[in-house]
């Protein structure tokens, strides 16, 4: 299996990055991010990193800092971070060596040279199609793995805009089915921002998945940390993060398992919230009834936002009818959010 990365936070995406931890939930956050993509039989890639390398002198040519990084990489307990952004700061100039050296010489050297093409301003394009390629192409594990989890932070503010090979769109598709529920919710947002995917290959896989999760809910260890959300929607909502990428396109084949989800009243609620992250706004009258009766903090906090996102401005009256409500003092702070989000974007919400 690939070294995927722990999340830790992907919550926080829930609200648009606007959450406000606290000081412990931001120390564990901050230290689940910092874990390195571990390999198959889980453990770290690389040396342990404990004493700096120097920083690459600034004259320094690419070819020359990518050999002082591949020697820092092999050395027990040097800290190669200072070169990783040496080499980005090379900028597009470092890209040809970069990928010369990927997929030799070594696991944890190569995980370093995704983290500095991953670092290059100025070339968002041709470097979230190289971290795909790596996702897929690299041999080593945690090297796929960081590519992977670099690309999903990547397609959060821009998309992969260039048609995919077969085998990339295979990757993808089939790791939304993976044991892994990270690299599940990693590889799902991916593929929701492959724009010159046609929808219906992106959406089926990713509205599938979620439909599973709804029926049969995957069985772990608990997962932490996650101040806001339970287990449960805490990993509904990596597919829901996915459709709101879509928006629209995947409202046509939402409402038709809704419609076909019969008696299920379980199935039914979360693809209409699913429906409410996509934008339709046929569904906000039923989703303001959910909102008023979920009795589950944790589901309500997507409610909020499912009920923002279907009814942009006209949802304004209603969320702000119950901001002060004490049934909702438990999402005040989405509420708020929400409210403020709105106002200060009329029209644009979505």
């Amino acid at each position: 299996m690939d070294g995927i990365r722990r999340p830790g936070a992907v919550w926080w995406l829930a609200c648009g990055g606007a959450l406000a931890l606290s000081g412990l939930a931001v120390l564990l956050w901050a230290t689940s991010l910092r874990q390195a993509a571990v390999a198959a039989d889980g453990k770290r890639a690389g040396p342990d990193q404990t004493s700096a390398a120097p920083p690459a002198a600034p004259e320094q040519t690419p070819e020359q800092t990518v050999a002082e990084l591949e020697a820092t990489a092999g050395r027990k307990g040097a800290d190669a971070r200072p070169l990783v952004d040496a080499l980005a700061r090379h900028g597009t100039a470092a890209l040809p060596i970069i990928k010369q050296k990927l997929g030799k010489a070594g696991e944890h050297f190569n995980m370093l040279l995704v983290r500095a093409a991953n670092g290059i301003e100025g070339a968002d394009d041709e470097v979230a199609s190289l971290l795909l390629s790596q996702f897929v192409d690299n041999p080593y594990p945690s090297a796929r793995g960081e590519a992977l989890w670099l690309l999903d932070n990547r397609v959060r503010v821009t998309a992969v805009k260039r048609p995919l090979r077969e085998a990339e769109l295979t990757k993808l598709t089939q790791t939304i089915s993976a044991p892994n529920i990270f690299s599940q919710g990693y590889a799902a947002r991916v593929l929701s921002r492959c724009v010159q995917v046609p929808t219906d290959q992106r959406v089926a896989p990713i509205v599938e998945r979620y439909e599973k999760e709804v029926v049969s809910p995957t069985k772990g260890p608990p997962i932490d940390p996650k101040p806001y959300f339970s287990d449960r929607v805490f990993l509904l909502n990596q597919f829901l993060l996915a459709i709101d990428n879509i928006g629209a396109p995947a409202v046509p084949r939402l409402a038709m398992d809704r419609r076909s989800a019969g008696g299920d009243q379980e199935l039914r609620k979360w693809l209409t919230i699913a429906l409410g992250w996509a934008g339709d706004r046929s569904v906000s009258d039923e989703l303001q009834g959910l909102l008023q009766t979920e009795a589950d903090t944790s589901t309500k906090i997507v409610l909020v936002r499912a009920y923002a996102k279907a009814g942009k401005q006209e949802a304004l009256p209603f969320l702000r009818s119950i901001v002060d409500s004490e049934d909702m003092k438990s999402v005040q702070w989405i509420l708020k959010e929400e409210i403020r989000q709105l106002e200060e974007s009329p029209g644009t919400r979505g």
